[in-house]
């Protein structure tokens, strides 16, 4: 992200709860439920230059604006988009253990949001659908408990690999083999059988 710079470019809020911090502090990416997604917001083109604002309307950087994942979810199968996050995943983390200030950064930055988009992505489409909207929230909780545990392990592991190890290569390489198995389990484990959702909302699942 860059500094705020042409009045010219259409605006982006962010919405009043999210972490604006994070964006002044230099975080690369906002995902798009940190975001006011009103009519003019959809209406920006993907690619398109905006002017990210804070939900008190103060401009905070200039963002490109990218809706491609959520477009190729509506035209491919959640599979592939999710074979996708992960191979984005792999190429970030092979990228970091050679990365350096300046073009490798912003590329690991770029690889690191995209798959984390994708796999948002994935999240907000394939769950409703196979579970139907009756129990979603606790469904939406657990998945976020699990994603949070795992943000805050996963320093903690990589610093553990860093001390045995002298440097962070080593543990970044052993790190690609958990998305490689998501990978390996997107292609061939079996989705699972399930009823249209009924008038409350629920998806009952067809047992084998």
């Amino acid at each position: 992200m860059a500094e705020p710079q042409s009045p010219d470019c259409p605006t982006i809020r962010l919405e009043p709860k999210a972490n604006a911090r994070a964006i002044r502090h230099g975080a690369p990416w906002v995902f798009d439920n940190e975001l006011v997604m009103d009519r003019r917001s959809k209406a920006i083109a993907p690619g398109s230059i905006a002017t990210l604002e804070d939900g008190e309307r103060r401009p905070l950087a200039t963002v490109a604006v990218t809706l491609g994942v959520g477009a190729l979810a509506d035209r491919v199968s959640a599979r592939l988009v999710l074979v996708l996050s992960m191979l984005l995943l792999i190429a970030g983390l092979l990228l970091v253990t050679v990365a350096s200030p300046g073009v490798l950064g912003i590329a690991f930055g770029a690889l690191l949001g995209a798959s984390g988009g994708a796999a948002r992505v994935v999240e907000a489409t394939e769950l409703p659908r196979y579970f139907g909207t009756l129990h979603i929230g606790a469904i939406r909780g657990v998945v976020t408990a699990l994603a949070v545990a795992g943000t805050a392990l996963g320093p903690v592991l990589f610093a553990v690999g860093h001390d045995l190890t002298g440097d962070y290569t080593a543990v970044l390489v052993a790190s690609t083999v958990l998305p490689a198995a998501v990978v390996m389990g997107a292609l061939f484990v079996r989705l699972p059988a399930h009823m249209e959702p009924d008038a409350d909302g629920e998806a009952h699942l067809v047992r084998p």
